[in-house]
């Protein structure tokens, strides 16, 4: 998800949506048999937390990407603190 530009913040919301039962037409769930607390929910911090340690395990290519990703999203910041 968040390789197609979605941020951490919609992320945790969808997340957050499919483990309490909602809809989960844009997310690939976990195996079947696998059930969240009806009060499940995530942060966005802790998808970011969840995504640095994956791309921490990937190879070098995907910590690439990782890093790229990261330069866009601190120019997006800034130019939005800009307008400030």
């Amino acid at each position: 998800m968040r390789r197609v530009g979605l941020s951490f913040q919609k992320i945790a919301k969808m997340l957050t949506a499919a483990g309490r039962g909602g809809d989960t037409a844009e997310i690939e769930m976990p195996p079947a048999g696998l059930e969240f607390p009806m009060d499940y929910s995530i942060a966005p911090m802790g998808v970011y937390q969840a995504y640095a340690k994956v791309i921490d395990e990937a190879p070098w290519r995907e910590a690439a990407q990782w890093r790229k990703e990261q330069v866009e999203r601190c120019a997006v910041v800034r130019r939005k603190m800009q307008r400030w």
